[in-house]
């Protein structure tokens, strides 16, 4: 397995049966491009690949919000679900802790929907702490 960060059009397109698992409403047609546009606002993806396929995915931001400062907000963060328990999420959050150290970030958050209950024991063994809610409208 090897992470890497996601940059080409080619990378972009191999995390789309990734994130296809938890965004059902995905579109394949725009995706390269879709990523293209938040990636010009800042976004960053990573992804773990075995023999050329991905197989983890993490979406990250740097922003500031007044609460919490200078933050790391992981925004997207899936494992293919075959793929799960072999070290995976370790490695994708391993890159987000040299990112936020390597950016001088105060804290990272990572924002999950309460469905995806193997995310969140990934979170809970990283030592991340429940501290909110996020709502939706």
């Amino acid at each position: 397995m090897q992470i890497k960060e996601i940059q080409t059009p080619g990378e972009i397109a191999s995390t789309y049966s990734v994130l296809k698992q938890i965004y059902e409403d995905l579109k394949e047609e725009n995706f390269v491009e879709n990523i293209q546009e938040i990636m010009s606002q800042g976004y960053r993806m990573a992804g773990v690949f075995e023999n050329k396929t991905c197989i983890g995915v993490i979406g990250i931001r740097i922003i500031h919000k007044l609460q919490f400062g200078k933050i790391l907000e992981i925004e997207d963060f899936m494992i293919d679900r075959n793929k799960r328990g072999v070290g995976v999420g370790k490695m994708l959050i391993r890159w987000v802790d040299w990112q936020a150290m390597h950016y001088h970030c105060d804290h990272i958050i990572g924002n999950l929907a309460t469905k995806r209950q193997e995310s969140q024991k990934i979170f809970a063994r990283e030592k991340f702490i429940l501290e909110g809610f996020l709502f939706k409208k």
